[in-house]
């Protein structure tokens, strides 16, 4: 599987110790030295950066015993701009300069010890032995200050419905030809009456109209609260940048991360070694966490491939409160082939900031005919939910992916997409009416579809240009309009709204 993060960013911060680097930063200290010494300490350096070539492991005094996670302390920043290509990640690390010194230093004290006969020169040798090593760990310091100042947003747009427009604004905006070919695509139908009425849902992309005419939009709107907000870019920059706007603020959050499948057939990357994935999670765990209130909700959805994992790393982040089997439905042709049980279920953990979060309690309604043990009809408010979802006649909760006529589909099967009825199971049971709600990886758009469609305001984020361009904002769009799919017809949606979109600076 490669090098952990950990072991590549410790030969990346002891790779600068060189001959050449240690004699240029250190020339003054090591020239006073007789040249029978010098070459003693170059052999002594040889020994120590040998040791850090080799991942020679590092000894504890402490005692204590506990799980040793290849990633900790590391970070992973991945490029934007090439989402798909996949290149090498940086590696970026907090907390491993004494690790570093604790590996490279060592061997080297064995031969300035052995070379040097009085205190004052053994200090001057171990002064020349630190110098480079404390610059480079400077060096990681300020990559660290870099990474983790919050990112400015390069441009912004709205998707706002017509009936948000301030009157003396719509006739402009109905008059735009780029619009109109907008609503073409996504085809919607234009009722001129309905159009320049106030009733109308039609929704509007700023993209495609002047700057004036935005300036002027934007000016009316005034304070106006977005009912979602969507950010652009990888999702641990996209986090920061919430955070400072949204710190403390989201009721619920939901993760459907990358599951590390090994399959490269996803439309965002699903193949990384175990501990890159670990680094890649435990940073966006905990960015997710400041964002959540202090009786705030994140559920995790995942499969087997890392589940154990994911929730060890939960645990050191949030408290736990509940694990939700979901049978993901009927089961039928080559995947009923293997010669093991057929797996049949993901994994939702739910966790809570603190250990009881809000929860409103759910019922599933009695279905036809049901009585209690006794005999008699129930009396109750319904069969309240399990831990187990869609395993029963009364809870149909199948996986979108096995309905093959579903409207509610974005039509890309490189998607891993939920479904609506699921996610809103989630955000009623978390959440209130006018809350927020978090998704740092929005993938189809079906948290934001939901929350919407249940008067929850969202918080999304997407790393793909491209995805959100064909996918997450025509189906913004769709859903703003009044689209009838998914649980449009169970909330009584008609429409309607204001989100907004930020593409972060690079």
């Amino acid at each position: 599987m490669g090098l952990s993060p950990r072991e590549r960013l410790i030969r990346w911060l002891g790779s600068e110790a060189s001959f050449a680097a240690w004699e240029a930063e250190a020339s003054e200290g090591l020239s006073a030295l007789a040249p029978a010494s010098q070459e003693r300490v170059r052999a002594a350096l040889a020994e120590a950066l040998a040791a850090v070539d080799e991942g020679a492991p590092v000894s504890t005094t402490s005692g204590e015993v506990s799980l040793r996670w290849a990633h900790e302390g590391c970070w992973l920043r991945e490029e934007d701009e090439e989402p798909y290509l996949y290149p090498e990640p940086e590696v970026l690390g907090a907390a491993l300069e004494g690790e570093l010194r604790a590996r490279l230093l060592p061997a080297a004290s064995e031969g300035l010890a052995a070379l040097t006969q009085g205190a004052a020169e053994l200090a001057q040798a171990w002064e020349l032995a630190q110098a480079p090593l404390a610059a480079r760990t400077g060096r990681e310091r300020e990559r660290l200050a870099r990474h983790d100042a919050p990112p400015e947003a390069a441009r912004r747009a709205l998707l706002i419905s017509l009936d948000r427009v301030p009157a003396p604004l719509r006739a402009a905006a109905l008059a735009c030809e780029a619009q109109r070919a907008r609503w073409r695509e996504l085809e919607l139908e234009v009722d001129p009456e309905l159009a320049a009425s106030d009733a109308s849902k039609l929704p509007l992309d700023t993209r495609l109209h002047p700057e004036a005419w935005v300036a002027d939009l934007r000016a009316a709107l005034g304070d106006a609260q977005p009912a979602g907000v969507l950010v652009v870019g990888d999702n641990a920059r996209a986090l920061r940048w919430l955070r400072a706007r949204y710190a403390g603020q989201v009721q619920c959050a939901y993760l459907d991360p990358p599951f590390n499948t090994q399959s490269r057939a996803f439309a965002y990357r699903d193949a990384r070694p175990r501990a890159d994935w670990l680094c890649f999670m435990d940073e966006r765990l905990a960015l997710s966490r400041e964002l959540l209130r202090e009786d705030g909700t994140l559920y995790a959805h995942i499969d087997q491939h890392e589940k154990e994992r994911l929730r060890l790393l939960l645990d050191r982040h949030l408290h736990y409160v509940a694990e939700v089997i979901w049978r993901i439905g009927w089961v039928s042709g080559f995947k009923t082939r293997a010669k093991k049980f057929i797996r049949n279920h993901d994994t939702i953990y739910q966790y809570g900031k603190r250990p009881q979060p809000f929860f409103s309690k759910r019922y599933l309604p009695y279905p036809e005919g049901y009585v209690r043990r006794d005999g008699k009809p129930p009396t109750g408010k319904g069969i309240p939910l399990e831990d187990t979802w869609n395993c029963s006649s009364a809870d149909r909760l199948d996986s979108i992916q096995i309905m093959s006529f579903s409207r509610e589909k974005v039509g890309r099967g490189d998607l891993t997409q939920k479904n609506e009825n699921l996610l809103a199971r989630m955000l009623e049971a978390s959440s209130r009416e006018g809350d927020w709600v978090l998704d740092p990886f929005l993938g189809s758009g079906t948290t934001a579809a939901t929350a919407l469609k249940l008067g929850r305001r969202w918080l999304g984020c997407e790393r793909s240009p491209e995805l959100v361009d064909e996918v997450i904002l025509p189906r913004l769009q769709r859903v703003l309009a009044g689209e009838r799919y998914g649980i449009s017809r169970e909330t009584g949606w008609e429409g309607g709204g204001l989100c907004e979109v930020a593409w972060l600076a690079l």
